[in-house]
């Protein structure tokens, strides 16, 4: 296994980014209006269509923090690479200090140095503070991220950070995340409303008592890699026919949801069970039409979050990003993005019902058809079936091209 670590290690070095295209929004839905990877490269280098070459790619990984579906793996270093280098930098430390590498952080820091600071998500952050650290210092460039042509880069950071500090400030956990540059600390310094009364004791400024290691999730993305890799290879030799056919895509969870539950495990059993109204992300998805179970959505979901079977249509919290392409694709606009769930959503891995089955008869051709509606008590809109429903004129819409 450790040489098989070593080649997939070396057979990163030659890697930039890849886009995983089962996932890619754009990729599998001309419907899909999703241009994040493309909006945020200050290289102009990426878009779902091609990827960079090595000169063009300058390895910030914004485009891997920005993706909605988690379709996008960074090397050189993954986010794998950089836990176990966090990991590293906590021991024996009160502050982990993660530098931009344009930054010139102070002496005896011993920063973890990225490209750009902007590719640490809070999934990151927040496994950084469930490694021990008791506060967390993000080093940017002296004045800030201005002049840099990662300008992304800075807004990325901050929503990020502060993401992370409210879910740390939601369970109680005495870690601090600071966003500090050499002209002012104290100015970018934010703590959580109850930092103040659960902080870690220690003896000095910047030493805390050892803690034991730190049990890192399995370094999946390198493995996975090494298997993309030697199926290459296979492709290129002879090889049965049976061999050759290609593999169903077998939903899991993505790379940044195993992260944030890994995380979420260790800083809960350090500070408790978060509390009920503690949500996580921008948004989550809601029914709020009429499902005429077409399986449009359950078939397109890059993550396999979706279920739809006799008790209507059901959502895997735990595999949701909320990327919004279901809403994009549903024909009648059924289902929508709308506030964000609670953590504790997350910890299932049971399908939860977005809505409960009920009988339809169309008033338009008299046909029943089985429906989905968002409650026992709701009826459903529209009172048409789905035949009849597309048969209707839609509103153009510019964004979409192709069918």
């Amino acid at each position: 296994m450790v040489e098989l670590d070593r080649l997939a290690d070396a057979l990163a070095e030659i890697r930039t980014v890849q886009i995983d295209r089962q996932r890619c929004l754009r990729c599998r839905s001309p419907r899909s209006i999703c241009s994040a990877c493309a909006v945020v490269c200050p290289e102009g280098a990426i878009s779902p269509e091609r990827l960079p070459e090595a000169a063009e790619c300058s390895g910030c990984g914004l485009c891997a923090a920005a993706c909605p579906a988690d379709a996008i793996v960074l090397d050189n270093p993954s986010d794998q690479e950089l836990l176990r280098r966090f990991a590293r930098a906590a021991r024996g430390r009160q502050t982990l200090t993660v530098a931009c590498a344009r930054a010139t952080p102070p002496a005896g820091s011993d920063p973890v140095t990225v490209r750009c600071l902007g590719r640490l998500g809070p999934e990151l952050l927040l496994a950084a503070a469930a490694c021990g650290a008791g506060r967390i210092r993000l080093w940017v460039p002296d004045g800030g991220c201005g002049p840099c042509p990662s300008k992304a880069g800075a807004a990325m950071l901050q929503s990020a950070a502060a993401e992370a500090r409210r879910v740390l400030a939601g369970l109680l956990h005495p870690c601090e995340i600071e966003v500090a540059d050499a002209s002012a600390v104290a100015e970018h310094t934010v703590s959580g409303p109850n930092f103040g009364l659960h902080r870690h004791p220690n003896s000095g400024p910047d030493q805390r008592p050892e803690r034991p290691r730190v049990d890192l999730p399995p370094n999946s993305e390198r493995r996975a890699f090494l298997r993309s890799a030697l199926g290459l290879l296979r492709q290129a030799l002879p090889a049965p026919a049976a061999a050759q056919a290609p593999e169903p895509f077998t939903p899991s969870a993505s790379r940044r949801r195993e992260l944030l539950l890994w995380a979420l495990e260790r800083l809960e059993g350090e500070a408790g069970a978060p509390p009920d109204g503690l949500a996580w992300g921008p948004a989550a998805v809601y029914l709020t039409g009429t499902c005429h179970r077409c399986d449009v959505c359950v078939r397109l979901c890059p993550n396999g979050a979706m279920r739809l079977d006799e008790g209507g249509l059901a959502l895997f919290h735990r595999r949701c990003h909320a990327c919004g392409l279901c809403t994009q694709v549903c024909p009648t606009g059924a289902l929508s993005l709308g506030a964000p769930r609670p953590l504790s959503f997350l910890r299932s891995a049971a399908p939860d019902p977005l809505g409960a089955p009920q009988v339809l008869r169309c008033t338009a051709c008299g046909r029943e058809e089985q429906v989905v509606v968002a409650s026992a008590t709701a009826k459903a809109a529209g009172r048409r079936c789905l035949a009849c429903t597309l048969r209707r004129p839609q509103p153009a819409n510019p964004e979409v091209t192709g069918p």
